[in-house]
């Protein structure tokens, strides 16, 4: 009976476990949920304005995918986004547990 009525507080303070760790890894799990979902937004509007040219301006289109210029922009983008998918793997690599 006794080990039902305990208090959460309780059953940190039994173990040790510091609060403020906790509130920071909630925190720092919640910025990165949004950065991510931020970041993961930004890529898709840069991908999906290609195929929404065609319909708005075909000769645009044509500039982008069959002209030089055109190719270095895309392959531009296609470096910025490689480079930020990296970015955001690295943030995401699990918490080392160091002992409480």
């Amino acid at each position: 009976m006794k080990e039902k009525n305990r208090s959460f507080w309780q059953f940190l303070k039994k173990r040790k476990i510091n609060i403020n760790r906790i509130i920071y890894m909630i925190f720092i799990t919640l910025t990165l949920c949004i950065l991510f979902s931020q970041a993961f937004t930004m890529m898709f509007l840069v991908v999906a304005n290609i195929p929404l040219l065609y319909f708005l301006n075909k000769d645009w289109f044509h500039t982008l995918l069959f002209t030089t210029p055109g190719k270095l922009a895309l392959a531009v983008c296609a470096g910025i986004i490689l480079f930020a998918l990296s970015m955001i793997m690295k943030l995401s690599k699990p918490i080392e547990y160091e002992g409480w």
